[in-house]
Parts: C-alpha cells; structure tokens; sequence
C-alpha cells in the first residue's frame, strides 16, 4: 500500500473525501494510491498540508514526517476548504499566491485599495492584457480606437473622469 492510501487511512478519510479537497475525482484519487499517475507539484503540496507531513514522506524518499513548514493549521484548514469550491485554474492561481510572495505581496496591496480604486486596478489590468495580446500578435503601437474599446469594455470611461 503507498503512502497516500495509508495516510488516508490514517486520517479516517474516504477516497471521495480526499478527492474533495484536492479537487479531483474519485477515480484520480485511486489512480494516486496505486501509482497509476503521477501526482502534481500542487497535489504533492496539497497532500503535505493536509495529511501535515512532508513532501519526501509522501514519495517515499524519508521516513521523517516533519513537514518545514510554519504554517498555521487552522488557517491551512480554511484555505482548503475555500480551494475546494474553486475551478482548477483557480485553485492553481490560489497556490501560486500562497507558494509566491510577489504575488501574495500584489494581493495584499490589492485589498489595501479602496473600491473605486480596485475597480481602476482591474481595468489597468485588462488593458495590460490588450497590449500583451497586441504585442504578441504585431508590432507597432496600439490603435486608439482598439485601446478606447478595450477600455470601455473594461468598465473604464477613457473621456472623464468618474
């Protein structure tokens, strides 16, 4: 028997459970346990906060179970729970923040904004993604009339201010 499988028995947890909070099926669960597939950075990092082990315990590369983290467990707890709601490119986006501090750093500052300011943020954004769209398929500046539709598309008034 692997290490997942045993740790899910360990953790009086079905395989549906677990396939809850990694955000997969059943099906993929079993597939993990008898080595059929291989497991994810992200799954292997996910199975390490939820069993509260490291990653070599679970590939069998240590018998130490300590995983180096200082990680909160409530918290850890609370962000799974969030994470199992999500779509995988969300929950992909949650732990590349929460694994990143560039991108944690961004979010916090995010939040720091007012909401009118957020708003501004998230069309500053959109229009980055037209020009990285723009940029990529041609070169020369950015039409006017595309950078004005992007804008208002976005929910931004490129003639006055709000």
């Amino acid at each position: 028997m692997n290490r997942i499988a045993a740790l899910r028995k360990e953790h009086k947890m079905s395989q549906r459970e677990l396939a809850a909070r990694l955000g997969v099926g059943d099906a993929t669960v079993t597939k993990y346990e008898s080595e059929d597939i291989r497991l994810t950075e992200d799954k292997l990092r996910m199975l390490s906060i939820i069993f509260d082990v490291s990653t070599d315990y679970i590939l069998g590369l240590s018998d130490e179970r300590k995983r180096g983290t200082t990680y909160s467990a409530p918290h850890i707890a609370a962000l799974l729970s969030c994470a199992g709601n999500l779509g995988e490119e969300d929950r992909k986006a949650l732990l590349d923040c929460a694994s990143n501090p560039e991108a944690l750093a961004l979010v916090k500052e995010y939040f720091a904004l007012t909401k009118k300011s957020r708003k501004q943020a998230l069309t500053f954004l959109d229009l980055l993604k037209v020009y990285d769209e723009h940029r990529e398929g041609q070169s020369g500046p950015l039409p006017a009339d595309q950078l004005k539709a992007a804008l208002e598309a976005a929910g931004g008034n490129s003639s006055k201010e709000e």
